[in-house]
Protein backbone atom coordinates (compact mmCIF):
# COMPACT_ATOMS: atom_id res chain seq x y z
CA UNK A 1 0.00 0.00 0.00
CA UNK A 2 1.31 3.47 -0.86
CA UNK A 3 0.77 6.52 1.34
CA UNK A 4 1.50 10.07 0.22
CA UNK A 5 2.26 12.82 2.68
CA UNK A 6 2.15 16.47 1.57
CA UNK A 7 3.96 19.10 3.62
CA UNK A 8 4.02 22.85 2.89
CA UNK A 9 6.49 24.94 4.88
CA UNK A 10 6.86 28.67 4.08
CA UNK A 11 5.76 28.20 0.46
CA UNK A 12 8.05 25.19 -0.07
CA UNK A 13 6.21 22.06 -1.26
CA UNK A 14 7.50 18.68 -0.11
CA UNK A 15 5.87 15.42 -1.20
CA UNK A 16 6.84 12.16 0.48
CA UNK A 17 5.83 8.77 -0.87
CA UNK A 18 6.34 5.64 1.23
CA UNK A 19 5.57 1.99 0.68
CA UNK A 20 3.68 0.72 3.74
CA UNK A 21 4.13 -3.03 4.23
CA UNK A 22 1.17 -5.31 4.78
CA UNK A 23 1.25 -7.84 7.63
CA UNK A 24 4.13 -10.19 7.11
CA UNK A 25 5.30 -8.17 4.06
CA UNK A 26 8.70 -6.67 3.34
CA UNK A 27 10.10 -3.77 5.34
CA UNK A 28 9.26 -0.13 4.53
CA UNK A 29 11.10 1.43 1.60
CA UNK A 30 12.82 4.78 2.00
CA UNK A 31 10.57 7.76 1.22
CA UNK A 32 10.98 9.52 -2.12
CA UNK A 33 11.01 13.31 -1.92
CA UNK A 34 10.23 16.07 -4.42
CA UNK A 35 10.78 19.68 -3.43
CA UNK A 36 10.56 23.17 -4.83
CA UNK A 37 11.89 26.24 -3.03
CA UNK A 38 9.79 28.56 -5.19
CA UNK A 39 6.03 27.89 -5.55
CA UNK A 40 6.05 29.59 -9.00
CA UNK A 41 8.63 27.17 -10.41
CA UNK A 42 7.51 24.06 -12.27
CA UNK A 43 7.39 20.97 -10.10
CA UNK A 44 8.87 17.70 -11.37
CA UNK A 45 6.09 15.46 -12.64
CA UNK A 46 5.17 13.04 -9.82
CA UNK A 47 5.13 9.35 -10.68
CA UNK A 48 1.89 7.41 -10.94
CA UNK A 49 -1.56 8.69 -11.84
CA UNK A 50 -0.39 11.89 -13.52
CA UNK A 51 -1.16 12.51 -17.17
CA UNK A 52 1.21 14.16 -19.63
CA UNK A 53 -1.67 14.61 -22.09
CA UNK A 54 -1.73 18.25 -23.28
CA UNK A 55 -5.13 17.99 -24.98
CA UNK A 56 -7.70 20.66 -24.14
CA UNK A 57 -8.09 24.45 -24.20
CA UNK A 58 -5.21 26.77 -23.38
CA UNK A 59 -5.09 30.57 -23.06
CA UNK A 60 -1.90 31.76 -24.75
CA UNK A 61 -0.31 35.19 -24.90
CA UNK A 62 0.70 35.07 -28.60
CA UNK A 63 -1.70 32.43 -30.01
CA UNK A 64 -5.01 33.38 -28.40
CA UNK A 65 -7.05 30.30 -27.47
CA UNK A 66 -5.15 27.13 -28.35
CA UNK A 67 -7.28 23.97 -28.62
CA UNK A 68 -5.31 20.72 -28.77
CA UNK A 69 -6.27 17.07 -29.29
CA UNK A 70 -3.63 14.66 -27.93
CA UNK A 71 -4.14 11.07 -29.08
CA UNK A 72 -1.38 8.98 -27.57
CA UNK A 73 1.25 11.67 -28.12
CA UNK A 74 0.12 12.65 -31.63
CA UNK A 75 -1.20 16.21 -31.36
CA UNK A 76 -3.33 18.34 -33.68
CA UNK A 77 -5.01 21.62 -32.95
CA UNK A 78 -6.03 25.15 -33.80
CA UNK A 79 -5.52 28.60 -32.34
CA UNK A 80 -7.57 31.76 -32.78
CA UNK A 81 -4.84 34.18 -33.95
CA UNK A 82 -4.79 34.25 -37.78
CA UNK A 83 -6.65 30.92 -38.06
CA UNK A 84 -3.60 28.97 -36.92
CA UNK A 85 -3.20 25.19 -37.01
CA UNK A 86 -0.63 23.00 -35.24
CA UNK A 87 0.50 19.39 -35.61
CA UNK A 88 3.22 17.49 -33.81
CA UNK A 89 4.14 14.91 -31.23
CA UNK A 90 4.69 14.79 -27.48
CA UNK A 91 7.60 12.89 -25.96
CA UNK A 92 7.87 13.16 -22.19
CA UNK A 93 7.03 16.80 -21.35
CA UNK A 94 8.10 18.13 -24.78
CA UNK A 95 5.91 18.98 -27.77
CA UNK A 96 7.67 19.35 -31.13
CA UNK A 97 5.69 20.31 -34.20
CA UNK A 98 4.78 22.82 -36.84
CA UNK A 99 2.31 25.71 -37.12
CA UNK A 100 0.57 27.29 -40.09
CA UNK A 101 -1.47 30.50 -40.43
CA UNK A 102 -3.54 31.79 -43.31
CA UNK A 103 -2.91 35.03 -45.16
CA UNK A 104 0.67 35.74 -44.05
CA UNK A 105 3.85 36.08 -46.14
CA UNK A 106 5.73 33.83 -43.72
CA UNK A 107 2.83 31.68 -42.58
CA UNK A 108 4.44 28.52 -41.25
CA UNK A 109 7.21 27.34 -39.00
CA UNK A 110 8.22 25.28 -36.02
CA UNK A 111 6.64 25.17 -32.58
CA UNK A 112 8.34 23.72 -29.50
CA UNK A 113 6.63 23.64 -26.11
CA UNK A 114 7.37 22.14 -22.72
CA UNK A 115 4.53 21.24 -20.36
CA UNK A 116 4.67 21.62 -16.60
CA UNK A 117 2.45 21.13 -13.55
CA UNK A 118 2.34 24.10 -11.17
CA UNK A 119 -0.73 23.36 -9.07
CA UNK A 120 -2.10 20.32 -7.29
CA UNK A 121 -3.66 18.57 -10.28
CA UNK A 122 -3.11 15.42 -12.32
CA UNK A 123 -2.43 17.08 -15.69
CA UNK A 124 -0.17 19.77 -17.15
CA UNK A 125 -1.15 23.35 -16.26
CA UNK A 126 1.38 25.37 -18.31
CA UNK A 127 2.96 25.24 -21.77
CA UNK A 128 6.03 27.34 -22.58
CA UNK A 129 8.23 27.46 -25.63
CA UNK A 130 8.92 29.17 -28.94
CA UNK A 131 7.20 29.69 -32.26
CA UNK A 132 9.76 30.13 -35.05
CA UNK A 133 9.03 31.31 -38.60
CA UNK A 134 10.37 29.19 -41.47
CA UNK A 135 12.42 31.41 -43.73
CA UNK A 136 15.65 31.51 -45.70
CA UNK A 137 16.89 34.36 -43.45
CA UNK A 138 16.40 32.30 -40.29
CA UNK A 139 13.41 32.19 -38.01
CA UNK A 140 12.04 35.00 -35.92
CA UNK A 141 11.45 33.20 -32.60
CA UNK A 142 8.56 34.38 -30.43
CA UNK A 143 7.95 33.21 -26.89
CA UNK A 144 4.75 31.24 -26.31
CA UNK A 145 3.24 31.04 -22.82
CA UNK A 146 -0.04 29.22 -22.17
CA UNK A 147 -2.18 28.32 -19.13
CA UNK A 148 -5.26 26.13 -18.75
Amino acid sequence: MKKIYLIIISGCFIALTAQIPTKGGPSMNSPQTQTSGNPNMAMPTPQGGFSKNIGGRWKCDTLGTLTLVDQGGNVTGTYTVKGGKVTGTVEGNNFTGTWQERGQAHNSGNLTLQSSIRTMTNKPTHLEGTKTTSSVMGGNPKAVNCKR
